[in-house]
């Protein structure tokens, strides 16, 4: 897909392509690029692979936090260094809350079988 940004009320189309996108409080953009891998927007017109593949989703919680939910189902947290799985059910889809920390709300949807 395109990524796009509107900035004072024009849109324009970013460089690259992605599945998902998400911006957290502090303004920090990242995304899953269509490697499946997660590139974090620099601010000076370049997206900026980080470490990992495989990613399917995600959801930006604040001070440039990002979780993403991989294609097998697991749940990874990336607090700006590096990434941590994150216990919990097998997810397809996952949203955080503007206050997100281990203890606040952070939403996934499954397939039920």
């Amino acid at each position: 897909m395109q990524i796009w940004r509107t900035t004072q009320g024009k849109w324009r189309q970013m460089p690259s392509f992605g599945r998902d996108i998400g911006v957290a409080a502090d303004g920090t953009v990242t995304m899953i690029g269509p490697d499946n891998a997660p590139y974090r927007w620099d601010g000076k017109g370049n997206w900026r692979r980080l470490p990992g593949s495989g990613q399917a989703h995600l959801d930006a919680g604040p001070k440039g936090t990002f979780w993403i939910v991989g294609h097998n189902q697991q749940i990874w947290n990336w607090n700006g260094k590096a990434w941590s799985r994150v216990k919990g059910p097998k997810a397809r889809d996952i949203g955080v809350g503007p206050k997100a920390a281990c203890s606040s709300p952070v939403w996934t949807a499954r397939v039920m079988s």
